[in-house]
């Protein structure tokens, strides 16, 4: 909580650029808390920063798991702080998440409800994410810019299966300037 805090504190003092809208694409690697599962995840992030040190988003993440060979759907939203150093930007989360995980078999059998979280046998979760990662602008024109991202996640889940993931992410994106 100190961190979300201390990059609010400071990026208050920055001049302010006008809002702006954010859309990026990851790749996800993570290990549960499971003895030796692990998963991996395509993921889709939008988010919207009416100032330069805060943005609110929506995250989807769609996957694989490899213990008990389940499918996953993750959803969360939640606010990022961001101290813009312009060459580089710093960044944390915070977010309320929600997870389906149904088996494969499951999936194969009616995607599309199981993608809406209304299958049947699907197992509903819910808890909180946490992250750490820094935006790099790669390019900018005019109100455009694309940008590189790595971070790191924690999500803790309460409920059956595993309750902590902790893992890494990978992906390009663009902001809009409004």
């Amino acid at each position: 909580m100190f961190l979300p805090v201390l990059l609010a504190t400071l990026a208050i003092n920055q001049v302010e650029e006008p809002s702006r809208f954010q859309v990026m694409l990851g790749a996800t690697a993570a290990k549960s808390s499971w003895p030796s599962d692990a998963a991996a995840n395509g993921s889709l992030k939008l988010a919207y920063a009416p100032y330069s040190f805060v943005s609110f988003y929506a995250l989807l993440r769609l996957g694989y798991a490899n213990t008990n060979e389940r499918m996953l759907t993750f959803i969360s939203g939640g606010a990022q702080f961001t101290l813009d150093l312009e060459s580089w930007r710093p960044y944390a989360r915070i977010a309320f998440a929600h997870q389906h995980e149904e088996p494969v078999h499951l999936v194969k059998h009616n995607p599309a409800h199981a993608l809406l979280g209304i299958a049947h046998g699907i197992h509903h979760r819910g808890g909180g994410e946490a992250g750490l990662g820094v935006e790099l602008p790669i390019f900018k024109q005019n109100d455009l810019e694309a940008f590189a991202a790595f971070e790191t996640s924690f999500t803790l889940f309460v409920g059956d299966g595993p309750s902590v993931y902790a893992g890494g992410t990978a992906g390009i994106g663009i902001n809009y300037s409004l």
